[in-house]
Protein backbone atom coordinates (compact mmCIF):
# COMPACT_ATOMS: atom_id res chain seq x y z
CA UNK A 1 0.00 0.00 0.00
CA UNK A 2 1.21 3.33 -1.33
CA UNK A 3 2.32 5.74 2.01
CA UNK A 4 1.65 8.90 2.13
CA UNK A 5 3.23 12.15 3.94
CA UNK A 6 1.68 12.69 7.25
CA UNK A 7 -0.42 15.68 7.35
CA UNK A 8 -2.09 18.13 9.54
CA UNK A 9 -4.80 15.80 10.45
CA UNK A 10 -2.63 12.32 10.89
CA UNK A 11 -0.59 14.35 12.85
CA UNK A 12 -3.07 15.75 15.45
CA UNK A 13 -3.78 11.87 15.93
CA UNK A 14 -0.24 10.67 15.38
CA UNK A 15 0.22 13.42 18.81
CA UNK A 16 -2.79 12.27 20.72
CA UNK A 17 -2.07 8.23 20.19
CA UNK A 18 1.31 9.40 21.31
CA UNK A 19 0.61 10.68 24.69
CA UNK A 20 -1.97 8.12 24.95
CA UNK A 21 0.32 5.28 25.12
CA UNK A 22 2.83 7.00 26.44
CA UNK A 23 0.84 7.97 29.28
CA UNK A 24 -0.70 4.41 30.06
CA UNK A 25 2.96 2.68 29.51
CA UNK A 26 4.14 5.31 32.55
CA UNK A 27 0.85 4.54 34.40
CA UNK A 28 1.50 0.60 33.98
CA UNK A 29 5.23 0.93 35.46
CA UNK A 30 3.81 2.90 37.93
CA UNK A 31 1.69 0.50 39.59
CA UNK A 32 3.70 -2.48 38.69
CA UNK A 33 6.39 -0.60 40.90
CA UNK A 34 4.21 -0.07 43.70
CA UNK A 35 2.36 -3.67 43.41
CA UNK A 36 6.55 -4.97 43.76
CA UNK A 37 7.39 -2.42 46.12
CA UNK A 38 5.11 -3.45 49.15
CA UNK A 39 5.90 -7.64 48.70
CA UNK A 40 9.40 -6.83 48.85
CA UNK A 41 9.74 -4.48 51.78
CA UNK A 42 7.80 -7.20 53.59
CA UNK A 43 10.36 -9.20 52.43
CA UNK A 44 13.16 -7.83 52.98
CA UNK A 45 12.18 -6.67 56.58
CA UNK A 46 11.39 -9.73 57.60
CA UNK A 47 15.05 -11.58 55.87
CA UNK A 48 16.66 -8.20 58.21
CA UNK A 49 14.95 -9.09 61.27
CA UNK A 50 15.28 -12.97 60.91
CA UNK A 51 19.49 -11.26 60.04
CA UNK A 52 19.34 -9.91 63.33
CA UNK A 53 17.48 -12.37 65.46
CA UNK A 54 20.34 -15.36 64.01
CA UNK A 55 22.98 -12.65 64.87
CA UNK A 56 21.73 -12.14 68.48
CA UNK A 57 21.11 -15.75 69.16
CA UNK A 58 24.78 -16.60 67.67
CA UNK A 59 26.15 -13.43 70.31
CA UNK A 60 24.58 -15.28 73.20
CA UNK A 61 25.83 -18.22 72.39
CA UNK A 62 29.52 -17.24 71.05
CA UNK A 63 30.06 -13.84 71.13
CA UNK A 64 33.83 -13.53 69.66
CA UNK A 65 32.40 -15.51 66.79
CA UNK A 66 29.08 -13.24 66.24
CA UNK A 67 31.08 -10.50 66.16
CA UNK A 68 33.04 -12.11 63.73
CA UNK A 69 30.60 -13.11 61.11
CA UNK A 70 28.09 -10.62 61.81
CA UNK A 71 29.93 -7.65 60.08
CA UNK A 72 27.06 -5.16 59.35
CA UNK A 73 25.05 -5.85 62.39
CA UNK A 74 26.19 -4.09 65.77
CA UNK A 75 25.24 -5.06 69.09
CA UNK A 76 24.83 -3.45 72.64
CA UNK A 77 23.92 -4.24 76.17
CA UNK A 78 21.54 -1.97 78.35
CA UNK A 79 21.56 -1.80 81.49
CA UNK A 80 18.49 0.92 81.67
CA UNK A 81 15.81 1.27 79.33
CA UNK A 82 17.18 2.75 75.91
CA UNK A 83 14.99 5.48 73.98
CA UNK A 84 16.43 3.84 70.86
CA UNK A 85 13.69 0.52 71.19
CA UNK A 86 9.91 1.51 70.54
CA UNK A 87 7.83 1.12 73.79
CA UNK A 88 5.80 -1.30 72.93
CA UNK A 89 8.48 -3.45 71.72
CA UNK A 90 10.68 -2.99 75.04
CA UNK A 91 7.36 -4.21 77.18
CA UNK A 92 7.68 -7.19 74.69
CA UNK A 93 10.95 -7.90 75.44
CA UNK A 94 10.54 -7.14 79.10
CA UNK A 95 7.63 -9.61 78.95
CA UNK A 96 9.04 -12.39 77.32
CA UNK A 97 12.65 -12.50 78.99
CA UNK A 98 14.88 -15.13 77.81
CA UNK A 99 13.42 -14.80 74.08
CA UNK A 100 14.79 -12.97 71.13
CA UNK A 101 11.88 -10.69 69.84
CA UNK A 102 13.02 -8.86 66.67
CA UNK A 103 11.80 -5.64 65.45
CA UNK A 104 12.38 -1.94 64.26
CA UNK A 105 13.54 0.68 65.83
CA UNK A 106 12.37 4.04 66.18
CA UNK A 107 14.49 5.02 62.79
CA UNK A 108 12.62 2.00 61.57
CA UNK A 109 15.94 0.16 61.34
CA UNK A 110 15.64 -4.00 61.61
CA UNK A 111 16.72 -4.84 65.33
CA UNK A 112 16.34 -7.75 67.29
CA UNK A 113 16.75 -7.79 71.11
CA UNK A 114 16.65 -10.07 74.46
CA UNK A 115 16.42 -9.83 78.16
CA UNK A 116 19.04 -12.06 79.96
CA UNK A 117 17.20 -12.99 82.70
CA UNK A 118 20.40 -13.96 84.64
CA UNK A 119 21.66 -10.38 84.67
CA UNK A 120 18.40 -8.20 83.41
CA UNK A 121 20.51 -6.23 80.39
CA UNK A 122 18.98 -5.90 77.02
CA UNK A 123 21.11 -7.00 74.63
CA UNK A 124 20.26 -5.34 71.42
CA UNK A 125 21.58 -6.34 67.47
CA UNK A 126 20.90 -3.35 64.53
CA UNK A 127 21.90 -4.04 61.09
CA UNK A 128 23.85 -1.46 60.73
CA UNK A 129 23.47 -1.17 56.61
CA UNK A 130 20.24 -2.41 54.76
CA UNK A 131 21.77 -4.27 52.41
CA UNK A 132 18.55 -5.19 50.99
CA UNK A 133 17.35 -1.77 50.73
CA UNK A 134 20.01 -0.98 47.89
CA UNK A 135 18.66 -4.16 46.32
CA UNK A 136 15.37 -2.84 45.97
CA UNK A 137 16.14 0.31 44.90
CA UNK A 138 18.24 -1.80 42.17
CA UNK A 139 15.52 -3.61 41.06
CA UNK A 140 12.70 -0.81 41.12
CA UNK A 141 15.66 0.87 38.79
CA UNK A 142 16.13 -2.36 36.53
CA UNK A 143 12.32 -2.79 36.22
CA UNK A 144 11.87 0.50 35.40
CA UNK A 145 14.49 0.93 32.71
CA UNK A 146 13.15 -2.67 31.28
CA UNK A 147 9.37 -1.08 31.35
CA UNK A 148 10.59 1.96 29.70
CA UNK A 149 12.54 -0.19 27.04
CA UNK A 150 9.77 -2.31 26.46
CA UNK A 151 7.37 0.64 25.82
CA UNK A 152 10.22 2.18 23.47
CA UNK A 153 9.82 -0.64 21.17
CA UNK A 154 6.11 -1.24 21.41
CA UNK A 155 5.41 2.20 20.75
CA UNK A 156 8.21 2.23 17.65
CA UNK A 157 6.71 -0.95 16.42
CA UNK A 158 3.31 0.96 16.48
CA UNK A 159 4.62 4.06 14.83
CA UNK A 160 6.61 2.36 12.30
CA UNK A 161 4.99 -0.98 11.07
CA UNK A 162 1.36 -0.24 12.66
CA UNK A 163 -0.32 2.53 12.79
CA UNK A 164 0.87 4.34 9.74
CA UNK A 165 -0.80 1.51 7.47
CA UNK A 166 -3.88 0.81 9.15
CA UNK A 167 -4.56 4.06 10.99
CA UNK A 168 -2.40 7.05 9.32
CA UNK A 169 -3.03 6.42 5.69
CA UNK A 170 -6.83 4.96 5.94
CA UNK A 171 -7.97 8.53 8.04
CA UNK A 172 -5.75 10.31 5.03
CA UNK A 173 -7.86 8.49 2.13
CA UNK A 174 -10.87 9.29 3.76
CA UNK A 175 -10.36 13.05 4.35
CA UNK A 176 -8.88 13.35 0.79
CA UNK A 177 -12.32 11.94 -0.32
CA UNK A 178 -14.55 13.84 1.87
CA UNK A 179 -12.10 17.00 0.68
CA UNK A 180 -13.03 15.83 -3.12
CA UNK A 181 -17.48 15.86 -2.25
CA UNK A 182 -16.55 19.52 -1.06
CA UNK A 183 -15.05 20.31 -4.12
CA UNK A 184 -17.24 18.82 -6.39
CA UNK A 185 -14.39 16.02 -8.01
CA UNK A 186 -17.13 12.78 -8.43
CA UNK A 187 -14.37 11.10 -10.08
CA UNK A 188 -12.04 11.36 -6.45
CA UNK A 189 -14.83 11.13 -4.36
CA UNK A 190 -14.80 7.28 -3.46
CA UNK A 191 -12.02 5.29 -1.85
CA UNK A 192 -11.01 2.17 -3.83
CA UNK A 193 -11.64 -0.71 -2.42
CA UNK A 194 -8.27 -1.76 -2.54
CA UNK A 195 -7.45 0.54 -0.53
CA UNK A 196 -10.02 -0.21 2.21
CA UNK A 197 -9.00 -2.62 5.42
CA UNK A 198 -10.27 -5.57 6.64
CA UNK A 199 -11.29 -3.51 10.12
CA UNK A 200 -13.48 -1.31 11.61
CA UNK A 201 -12.31 1.82 9.83
CA UNK A 202 -12.62 -0.33 6.45
CA UNK A 203 -16.68 -0.82 7.58
CA UNK A 204 -17.03 2.65 8.36
CA UNK A 205 -15.38 3.99 4.84
CA UNK A 206 -17.15 1.17 2.98
CA UNK A 207 -20.60 2.97 4.33
CA UNK A 208 -19.42 6.24 3.41
CA UNK A 209 -19.18 4.69 -0.35
CA UNK A 210 -22.76 3.19 0.04
CA UNK A 211 -24.02 6.68 1.33
CA UNK A 212 -22.21 8.71 -1.63
CA UNK A 213 -23.20 6.75 -4.55
CA UNK A 214 -27.09 6.29 -2.92
CA UNK A 215 -26.66 10.30 -2.83
CA UNK A 216 -25.58 10.55 -6.26
CA UNK A 217 -28.60 8.23 -7.59
CA UNK A 218 -30.92 10.49 -5.26
CA UNK A 219 -29.12 13.54 -7.18
CA UNK A 220 -30.02 11.80 -10.31
CA UNK A 221 -33.72 11.15 -9.79
CA UNK A 222 -33.79 14.69 -8.18
CA UNK A 223 -32.43 16.32 -11.81
CA UNK A 224 -34.88 14.10 -13.73
CA UNK A 225 -37.97 14.84 -12.10
CA UNK A 226 -36.39 18.63 -12.23
CA UNK A 227 -36.35 17.97 -15.68
CA UNK A 228 -39.78 16.32 -16.12
CA UNK A 229 -41.26 18.77 -13.57
CA UNK A 230 -39.59 21.40 -16.10
CA UNK A 231 -41.41 19.99 -19.52
CA UNK A 232 -44.95 20.33 -17.08
CA UNK A 233 -44.36 23.74 -16.56
CA UNK A 234 -43.38 24.72 -19.93
CA UNK A 235 -46.26 22.72 -20.95
CA UNK A 236 -48.39 24.46 -19.20
CA UNK A 237 -47.30 27.77 -19.52
CA UNK A 238 -47.76 27.10 -23.63
CA UNK A 239 -51.56 25.81 -22.28
CA UNK A 240 -51.83 28.81 -20.38
CA UNK A 241 -51.11 31.05 -23.07
CA UNK A 242 -53.63 28.65 -25.40
CA UNK A 243 -56.27 29.31 -22.78
CA UNK A 244 -55.42 33.47 -22.56
CA UNK A 245 -55.78 33.59 -26.59
CA UNK A 246 -59.10 31.63 -26.47
CA UNK A 247 -60.43 33.80 -23.54
CA UNK A 248 -59.46 36.81 -26.28
CA UNK A 249 -61.21 35.41 -28.81
CA UNK A 250 -64.35 34.36 -26.86
CA UNK A 251 -63.94 37.78 -25.38
CA UNK A 252 -64.07 39.49 -29.42
CA UNK A 253 -67.05 36.66 -30.05
CA UNK A 254 -69.18 38.55 -27.38
CA UNK A 255 -68.96 41.38 -28.67
CA UNK A 256 -69.49 40.77 -31.81
CA UNK A 257 -72.73 38.49 -30.20
CA UNK A 258 -73.59 41.56 -28.44
CA UNK A 259 -73.03 43.61 -31.50
CA UNK A 260 -75.33 41.15 -33.60
CA UNK A 261 -77.95 41.10 -31.16
CA UNK A 262 -78.06 44.84 -30.87
CA UNK A 263 -78.16 45.40 -34.48
CA UNK A 264 -81.22 42.61 -34.70
CA UNK A 265 -82.96 44.20 -32.51
CA UNK A 266 -82.37 48.03 -34.38
CA UNK A 267 -83.03 45.97 -37.70
CA UNK A 268 -86.61 44.79 -35.49
CA UNK A 269 -87.20 48.17 -34.60
CA UNK A 270 -87.11 49.93 -38.16
CA UNK A 271 -89.02 47.03 -40.09
CA UNK A 272 -92.32 47.85 -38.13
CA UNK A 273 -92.24 51.13 -39.25
CA UNK A 274 -91.18 50.40 -42.69
CA UNK A 275 -93.54 47.56 -42.82
CA UNK A 276 -96.29 50.31 -42.36
CA UNK A 277 -94.75 52.65 -44.62
CA UNK A 278 -94.59 50.23 -47.08
CA UNK A 279 -98.11 49.18 -46.86
CA UNK A 280 -99.25 52.88 -46.73
CA UNK A 281 -96.93 53.51 -50.35
CA UNK A 282 -98.72 50.42 -51.54
CA UNK A 283 -102.21 52.02 -50.95
CA UNK A 284 -101.11 55.00 -52.09
CA UNK A 285 -99.95 53.53 -55.09
CA UNK A 286 -103.47 51.33 -55.63
CA UNK A 287 -105.26 54.42 -54.93
CA UNK A 288 -103.26 56.37 -57.41
CA UNK A 289 -103.68 53.78 -60.02
CA UNK A 290 -107.68 53.83 -59.35
CA UNK A 291 -107.76 57.31 -59.87
CA UNK A 292 -105.56 57.90 -62.77
CA UNK A 293 -108.34 54.81 -64.70
CA UNK A 294 -111.46 57.38 -63.29
CA UNK A 295 -113.49 58.81 -65.74
CA UNK A 296 -112.84 62.78 -66.15
CA UNK A 297 -115.86 64.36 -65.73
Amino acid sequence: MKRSRPTQATARIRRKLIVLHTVFSLALTVIIILSVRVSMLELVTRSEQQECRLALGLLLADADRAREQAGGIDFAVYSSSPSIIPLDLLEQVQREAGEIIDGRDVRGRPIAAVQRPSDNQLVVATLRESAGQEAITRMYILLGAALLGVYGVIALTLEVFVLPSQVYLPIERLRRADLAVQEGRQESELIPESEIPNDELGEIMRSRNRSILKLRSQERDLNDALEELESVATELKRKNHMLETARRNLADQDRLASLGMMSAGIAHELNTPLAVLKGSVQQFDEHAVTESHRPRL
